[in-house]
């Protein structure tokens, strides 16, 4: 079980690594008056201009704050990744499942809208723009880092409960799921009656406490004008 740990980790760096990888290859491209142009991830990112490839004699310059976002966390994942083969930390490790998993939220916000909604294509009116298949493969990579480091996880914490004697994460789950519903079948649910009388004593608290701002705010403002003759 722990030598499938390490594989699996093994596996989730080098997904991370092709991950990152991906900002540097064609991610988008883009069609203006039949002349076509490719943009990768780090040219949407900081930004291109891609008159000379349209054609076009206006400043095109094509920025994705998104994607600014998508190329940190991709960034934070392969390092954290690599760095955790190499380190007894956990901490990393958890650090890189939680970036992962916000790379993978972002490139599943990516895939199900057009590039217009998150790259600025500047001055050009209606571009013709789709994502290639190295965007999908990213994006798939991104998906699948995130299944390989739980299951990573997963194995490396069952190899530990059994050498320590203690239960796994998934039972410690399930305990804590039957714990929580034997203490909420004992919680007592107020009846209708109940709901209703303090409804409305919460109604009239409320109610007394804007009466009480109100008239202190008139006061001050009479007094303020008495002062200074507003």
């Amino acid at each position: 079980m722990k030598a499938l740990g390490t594989c699996l980790r093994i596996f989730a760096a080098l997904l991370a690594v092709v991950t990152l990888a991906a900002f540097v290859v064609p991610l988008v491209q883009v069609t203006v008056g039949g002349a076509t142009a490719t943009l990768n991830g780090l040219q949407i990112t900081f930004g291109h201009d891609l008159s000379e490839e349209l054609g076009q004699s206006n400043m095109l310059v094509f920025k994705g704050g998104y994607y600014f976002g998508a190329l940190v966390m991709s960034l934070v994942t392969a390092v954290t990744l690599v760095w955790g083969l190499f380190s007894k930390k956990n901490g990393l490790y958890w650090t890189a499942l939680v970036t992962g998993l916000l790379n993978a939220i972002f490139y599943l916000v990516f895939l199900t809208h057009r590039p217009h909604s998150y790259v600025d294509f500047g001055r050009i009116v209606n571009p013709e723009a789709h994502y290639t298949a190295f965007f999908v493969a990213a994006a798939i990579c991104s998906f699948v880092l995130v299944v390989a480091a739980v299951a990573a996880l997963l194995c490396k914490d069952a190899a530990e409960a059994k050498a320590a004697g203690r239960p796994t994460i998934p039972a410690k789950i399930v305990k804590f799921l039957r714990e929580y519903k034997s203490e909420l079948k004992k919680v007592v649910w107020p009846n209708g009656r109940s709901v209703l009388r303090n409804t409305l004593v919460v109604l009239c608290v409320c109610a007394f406490a804007l009466a009480l701002i109100a008239l202190v705010d008139l006061g001050l403002s009479e007094l303020f004008k008495l002062c200074f003759g507003a």
